[in-house]
């Protein structure tokens, strides 16, 4: 199989869209070039941490700060650069935590984390997630590109339908151990639906 680029699923959302293909995402020659980058690495972002994807997490022991919290916790360490920290899943240690900016602080004397990377590589997104991903990236389009509310709601129904896939089979590649975020997941969608523009959402 050809590897995939961040143009090739820039090309498929807008294909989902009726727009012209790009030739090159990093030119930013033309309107479209443009729209998808400003689009593609916030969506991106939000759909890793949309969900506990078992490709998208890594366990790493921190290092710790140099300079300790002024107050409230013991300790703080430094969240993983290699790849980028999106969200960090859960510590090994039996002690309260919280991220502050780019630290994690926390009484404990250690912290080993499991955490959501921020991957750049497309080729390291299973295929199912590449559609969730380039479909992600079509919804927001629509906003932009289209006021055709039957393209927005053809896109909206594929979308969901790929999030279920998506989800099933990475629940089949070991035990599940992360069903509240999924149930946090599944009841954040029900009740902000997929028709809203998500790129201003933080």
């Amino acid at each position: 199989m050809a590897p995939i680029s961040k143009t090739t699923l820039c090309n498929l959302a807008l294909s989902m869209v009726g727009e012209q293909e790009i030739q090159d995402i990093d030119a930013q020659s033309g309107k479209n070039e443009q729209i998808c980058s400003l689009l593609y690495e916030e969506v991106l972002e939000q759909v890793l941490q949309d969900h506990p994807w078992n490709f998208a997490t890594f366990r790493k022991e921190l290092a710790e700060d140099l300079e300790d919290p002024v107050f409230g916790y013991e300790h703080a360490f430094l969240l993983p650069t290699d790849p980028r920290c999106l969200q960090v899943l859960f510590t090994e240690e039996k002690a309260d935590w919280k991220i502050e900016g780019r630290k994690l602080v926390t009484d404990a004397d250690t912290a080993t984390i499991a955490y959501i990377g921020a991957i750049e590589d497309p080729n390291d997104i299973p295929p199912l997630v590449r559609r969730v991903f380039y479909l992600s990236m079509a919804q927001q389009m629509s906003y932009r590109m289209t006021e055709n509310a039957t393209v927005l709601n053809v896109i909206l129904e594929q979308l969901k339908d790929a999030w279920s896939s998506a989800r099933v089979r990475d629940a089949q590649e070991g035990t599940p151990q992360f069903r509240d975020k999924s149930n946090w997941i599944t009841s954040r969608y029900a009740s902000v639906g997929y028709g809203r523009d998500l790129t201003t959402r933080r």
